[in-house]
C-alpha cells in the first residue's frame, strides 16, 4: 500500500506541475500495485481494507480526471466506471465520479448518457457548482439541437 501511496503522490506532483501523462501513469502503476491483491488479516483488517479501497477510488477517479484532460474520453469512462465500483464510496465521492465519467460521455459524443450521470450526481450532492453547470451546458446544447431540428423539418415538409 506504502508503493500504491507514494505512486499516487506522485502522480499528484507531476498533475500540479502540468504533465498530465506522467500523472496518468503514476496513477494507473499504483492501481497495478493495488491489483496484486494484497492480503488483508489481523485486528487492523477493517481499516487496512477501507484505506486500500480510499486509494483504489482516488487513483481510479484521479486517472478519469486526468484520462479526461488528456482527451482519452474511453479511459476516462473506463476508470471512472472503476471508481464508482470501489465499496463503501462516500455520496460526493461517487457524485465525483459521475461528474468524470459524464464528462467522458460527454467528449464521446454519447449526451444521452451524460445527461444521466449528471442528473445521479445532482440528486446524490445537489448544487454542486461543476455539476449545474455542466448540466445546464448539456440542456442547453440539447434545446439548441432540437430547435436546429425543428428548422430543418419545417423546410423539409413546407
Amino acid at each position: 500500500m506504502k508503493i500504491a501511496t507514494d505512486l499516487k503522490n506522485f502522480g499528484n506532483t507531476a498533475f500540479k506541475a502540468g504533465d498530465l501523462s506522467t500523472g496518468l501513469e503514476k496513477y494507473q502503476k499504483g492501481l497495478r500495485y493495488l491489483d496484486a491483491k494484497p492480503t488483508v488479516s489481523g485486528s487492523d483488517g477493517e481499516d487496512v481494507k477501507k484505506s486500500l479501497n480510499t486509494l483504489r477510488f482516488t487513483l481510479n477517479s484521479n486517472s478519469a480526471l486526468l484520462s479526461n484532460k488528456l482527451k482519452d474520453y474511453n479511459e476516462g469512462l473506463r476508470a471512472a466506471s472503476e471508481a464508482l465500483g470501489v465499496s463503501g464510496i462516500t455520496n460526493t465521492e461517487k457524485a465525483k465520479a459521475l461528474y468524470r465519467r459524464a464528462i467522458a460521455h460527454i467528449g464521446l459524443k454519447d449526451d444521452e448518457l451524460a445527461l444521466k450521470d449528471l442528473d445521479q450526481a445532482n440528486t446524490l450532492v445537489p448544487n454542486d457548482a461543476a455539476v449545474v453547470k455542466e448540466l445546464a451546458d448539456l440542456k442547453k446544447k440539447a434545446a439548441d439541437r432540437a430547435k436546429k431540428d425543428r428548422a430543418i423539418y419545417s423546410k423539409a415538409f413546407a
